[in-house]
């Protein structure tokens, strides 16, 4: 005689096809989830989540699928894995680009505003060297161009007006010694 298993049987089949059912779902779920992450750039979520498909499919659910369908199901998820990887570092590649970028960007600017600045003191020295030299202050204009040259020490404008300030000091001297010495004749012959 034969047992008749019959409803039973099908119960499990139902049963069955309804876990393969949900696992389909739910691997689905994890795949279009690490896809969507993928696009919003998302990688560590991205990635958990194809892993989660991966561990649900290898632990749990390997039972419930063919051969066939458990290695395309396995290698659809080991394949965006791979893409969420080098995705991944192109990302971290073209973001570490941006950043020095962005720091040799600041660092150019910083130069400008230094030299810009440099500029300024320069412009302002070389107004005060010309208000000493009409006041015929030339020491302290010379100490100012020194200032200047020790800014930028090849600045041609106080290179030309050192020179000519220590011309016109040395003449200043040289004649201020003549006097000197034309006026001591001039006492001794009274």
């Amino acid at each position: 005689s034969m047992i008749d298993n019959g409803p039973g049987l099908d119960k499990f089949q139902q049963r069955q096809a309804m876990e393969r059912q949900a696992a389909r779902a739910l691997y689905d779920a994890s795949m279009a989830d690490g896809h969507d992450r993928l696009q919003r750039e998302d990688f560590l979520g991205a990635r958990r989540s194809v892993e989660s498909a991966i561990t649900r499919l290898d632990r749990n659910d390997r039972s419930l699928f063919s051969e066939s369908e458990y290695r395309n199901r396995r290698g659809k998820a080991t394949t965006l894995l791979n893409q969420i990887a080098i995705n991944n570092e192109a990302w971290q590649h073209h973001r570490d680009q941006m950043a020095a970028t962005e720091k040799n960007r600041d660092q150019a600017d910083r130069a400008a505003a230094e030299s810009d600045k440099r500029q300024k003191i320069i412009n302002e020295n070389l107004r005060r060297v010309r208000q000493l030299q009409s006041e015929q202050k030339y020491q302290e204009a010379l100490d100012v161009i020194n200032e200047i040259l020790f800014v930028d020490d090849n600045n041609p404008a106080a290179l030309a007006l050192k020179d000519a300030l220590s011309s016109t000091q040395l003449y200043r001297r040289y004649a201020e010694a003549n006097r000197t010495r034309e006026f001591g004749y001039s006492e001794t012959s009274i």
